[in-house]
Order: structure tokens, then sequence, then C-alpha cells
């Protein structure tokens, strides 16, 4: 009997101390904690974005997801989608946008202590079509606007066709403009990857549509800097995880919404391909102090978040980001 009723009382203690134990972590609840996810997906009337809570601050998350306006600050006042309850990932898709507007917008999640947000991301609606249709997703950083996609036109801005050159010793023999898709491979490398370009057809400066061009050094820089210089940026630009990038691509986030993928490179010496899924390589639009043959490129590595700056034959087959002219607003 005794027993009995030891048992009773340290299992009602149990209750009382689970009860305090309940009520001290209640007892300063807060506001949720948050980030924002990069804009991405930036089309002409919609976007992709979203956001990740990491805390709830002590309550449940009753609502969730991002808000919007034409000001800084936006709040759930503002427009605003509702993407469900709980801590964790979320994505937002965001529609019924203005054409070619600038917009303001961060995360959001509510308790019953309040709403939080995350950081603010700023983003201009529209998406690039160049001469020959193709149509391109484009990305806000700080004050440069970034297509996300490398460009794919078999024709130059003032609609003299690109030549398509896909012989391996015509290649590597080239001294004038000319185009292909890694491994002659046009319908598994165009949308995803974009084409290759010799720097001949970067140095007429007709490749990106009208109001782009392709990057000198110093907008590469202002670039890498934003996500503090060449040691680090490489992470920051990359797309993350391995689907397209061979592992372990550890580090890569793709905070920028910039989504580098790894492609080909084309050989000047024998038109050859190489490389698949380990680096991406881009053209910068600047040839000084290199010599007749050589021109700055750009790449970035599968297992490292450092951002190569060096020179490759003019020949070689790379690919080509373009930036708008203009600044962003």
């Amino acid at each position: 009997m005794r027993k009995i009723k030891r048992n009773i009382v340290f299992t009602f203690y149990m209750i009382i101390l689970i009860i305090l134990v309940f009520a001290c972590k209640k007892e300063n609840p807060s506001t949720p904690t948050l980030t924002t996810s990069p804009v991405s997906n930036i089309l002409l009337t919609s976007v992709t974005t979203g956001g990740e809570i990491t805390n709830d601050g002590g309550e449940a998350i009753i609502s969730r997801g991002v808000c919007w306006s034409l000001n800084v600050n936006p709040t759930i006042d503002d427009f605003k989608t509702e993407d469900g309850t709980g801590t964790g990932s979320f994505t937002s898709n965001v529609t019924n946008l203005s054409e070619n507007t600038e917009y303001y917008l961060r995360a959001y999640a509510s308790n019953s202590i309040g709403t939080a947000y995350g950081e603010e991301f700023k983003f201009i609606t529209g998406a690039v079509t160049d001469v020959d249709g193709n149509v391109y997703r484009i990305v806000t950083i700080g004050d440069q606007v970034w297509m996300i996609d490398n460009l794919k036109t078999s024709t130059y801005n003032d609609g003299t066709a690109i030549p398509l050159v896909t012989n391996d010793a015509a290649w590597a023999g080239l001294s004038t403009g000319a185009y292909c898709w890694s491994d002659n491979d046009r319908e598994r490398f165009k949308d995803s990857y974009g084409a290759l370009y010799n720097f001949y057809a970067v140095k007429t400066e007709k490749l990106c549509p009208v109001g782009w061009h392709v990057p000198d050094i110093e907008e590469w820089f202002t670039l890498l800097d934003y996500f503090y210089g060449v040691d680090e940026a490489g992470n920051y630009l990359k797309e993350a995880g391995t689907s397209h990038w061979i592992g372990p691509n550890n580090g890569a986030n793709n905070q920028s919404g910039f989504t580098a993928l790894p492609g080909m490179f084309r050989s000047a010496g024998d038109g050859s391909f190489a490389t698949f899924g380990y680096y991406a390589y881009w053209w910068v639009f600047d040839d000084s102090a290199l010599g007749e043959d050589n021109a700055w490129t750009l790449s970035l590595i599968f297992n490292t978040g450092k951002v190569n700056v060096e020179a490759n034959n003019m020949g070689s087959g790379l690919y080509v980001r373009c930036i708008r002219d203009e600044p962003a607003l």
C-alpha cells in the first residue's frame, strides 16, 4: 500500500514538473525568426521566392508566406501569399504582377505574439527575348540586372546569322565569330545550358539582345564583391546540390539567384569538348594586355567557392551571360 502511495506521489510530482517545464518554455514567447529566399524565375508578371522559418518563437506558426509592395518594407497589409503553417522551408509563387515594374518583397511568419519578416529583396519584373524568340529569366543583384540563363541565340541582334560550326577541325581553325551546342547536341543542351561562342562572336558586340551586353571585368567584379569576393562568391552563384554539378559541390547555395550550371568547354586547339559537370565558363568582354589570341574568362568550379579569372584562347567555345545596360532603379 505504501508503495502504491509513493508511486502516486511520484507521478503527481512528475506531472507538476512537466507542467512547470512547459510553462517556462512558454514564459517568454516571441515572434518567429525567418529568412527570405532569393527572388528567381523573374518573368513578365510572376516570380518565384519563399522563405525558411528557423524558430517559431515558442508559439505555433499560424500563417506564413511572402508580402510585396512598390515601396520598401512591405507588410502583410500589402499584397501577400499564404503558404501554410509551421516551421521549415516554403516556396511562394507570386503572380499577377505588373510588367516592367520594380517591387520590394520579403517573407513573413505569424504566431500568436505577432508577425516577423525576413530580409527584403528588390526585383524588376520582365523577361528578355532575343531575336530568335528565346526567353531569358532575369535577376536583380545589387544595382545590376543579370540574365539567369546563358545566351542561346543563333542570330546577332542585327539579324545576321551566327555560323554554326560542328566540325572539330573547322572550329579549331576559326578566326571569325561562331557558335555551337555542347557535344553538338542541341536537344540535350540548349534549354538548360545555352550555346558556346568563341570570342570573335563576343567582339562583334552584337550577341546580347538590344539593351544588354556581355559584362566587362569591372562588372563581373562588382558581382563577385557583392558576395564577398573571388574566394567565396562561387558558392553564392552556383546552383546548389548535385543535379547538375559533380559532387561534392559543398557550400553552394545560389543565394544570388544567378543559378550557375556546369556546362562544357570547346577547345580552340582541336575543337574537342570537355569538362561537363565540373566547371562553368563565361567570356569577359575584355581582351586587353593578353596578346592578339587571348581574352579574359571567368569560371566556377565543382569543389570550391573560389572564382577563377584567367586567359583563354579566343577560339575557345565558352558560355555568355548578359547584363542589362542600365542599372537597377
